[in-house]
């Protein structure tokens, strides 16, 4: 009764501002509907791996990272030079989604775009997609190539050594020592076995002979052996980096390969979403802002005078005798 009376009395006020959200409802979906055509176009992703034994959070971290480089500046920019879009469009229509759920989503990533670019559609989300897997595959490619540059060059060190003494000795003294061991112990054989080709002190003389030039070259085949083993290591090490570095290359156009874009065109975006949202936006900022009107305006009017009700004549109480 009381909520009716207060209407009557500020009427005048409340009737017209009970329009305000309806017009802001209309104005908001008029803006939706002007609004030029979107059109949305998606790309499929499989995002590679840091490494052949990355762990599960090594790789949910690198498909963060790579859902993060999509709408960097890089990757716009990129991405601006070679479809001729504006950055600014590029970088408001482009987003992206994880299609699988779960524990076990893997790496796959969707890589969409939704604005006024038709045509070039396609070519936004595939070169962001292969941009984007540029830049998260070129610091550890870096890294790669220059774990491997180091090795080249400890491997160079490593054979430039090795060659110092070999000229130092002419030669290396390693087959000198095997062959001179072989010579030994088939004297001594003959030593125990005479064949009688040769006198027991001819082979007593060649054999101290060959021992004493097997005491000069000892510390000279454990010095090469030593610089030897050393060579070895760094060409493994070597290989390990160049084995490394072509890994990642072949992740990184392994994905190339494997991006599937959703449809060869774009497809335009229904509005109706859009057009209720922004209305229901507009009324809610249209009754906000009539409730305010109302608090402003309402204790600086006069009311309306309501006259009293009208009241019939009161029923005489009943009596029971």
């Amino acid at each position: 009764m009381e909520l009716m009376e207060f209407g009557r009395r500020h009427r005048a006020l409340v009737v017209p501002l009970a329009a305000v959200p309806l017009l802001a409802a209309a104005a908001g979906a008029g803006w939706a509907a002007a609004q030029p055509a979107e059109y949305r176009h998606a790309v499929d992703v499989q995002v590679p791996a840091p490494g052949p034994q990355a762990s599960a959070a090594a790789v949910e971290q690198s498909v963060s990272t790579y859902r993060t480089l999509i709408s960097s500046s890089r990757v716009v920019a990129a991405v601006e030079r070679q479809t001729g879009v504006r950055a600014a469009t590029v970088r408001a229509g482009l987003d992206t989604q994880r299609p699988a759920q779960g524990a076990q989503r893997g790496t796959l990533v969707r890589v969409v775009y939704v604005g006024p670019e038709r045509t070039r559609a396609p070519e936004i989300t595939r070169a962001a997609a292969v941009v984007a897997l540029d830049e998260l595959v070129r610091p550890l490619l870096a890294t790669a190539r220059q774990t491997e540059t180091e090795a080249a060059a400890t491997v160079d060190a490593a054979r430039s050594v090795l060659t110092a003494l070999s000229r130092r000795y002419g030669g290396l003294p390693t087959e000198e020592y095997r062959s001179l061991q072989s010579q030994v112990a088939a004297l001594e054989a003959e030593r125990d076995a005479p064949t009688g080709n040769r006198s027991p002190g001819d082979v007593v003389q060649a054999i101290e002979k060959r021992k004493r030039r097997l005491a000069v070259l000892a510390p000279r085949v454990v010095e090469a052996q030593a610089l030897q083993d050393r060579l070895a290591q760094t060409n493994r090490k070597h290989a390990d980096a160049q084995q490394v570095t072509r890994d990642l290359q072949a992740r990184l156009t392994s994905a190339d390969a494997a991006l599937a874009p959703s449809a060869a065109r774009a497809f335009p975006v229904s509005r109706t979403p859009v057009v209720l949202r922004t209305a229901a936006v507009g009324a809610g900022v249209g009754l906000l802002l009539a409730v305010v009107i109302f608090l402003v305006a309402a204790p600086r009017r006069r009311p309306v005078p309501v006259p009293p009700a009208e009241t019939g004549p009161r029923p005489e109480p009943l009596r029971l005798t």
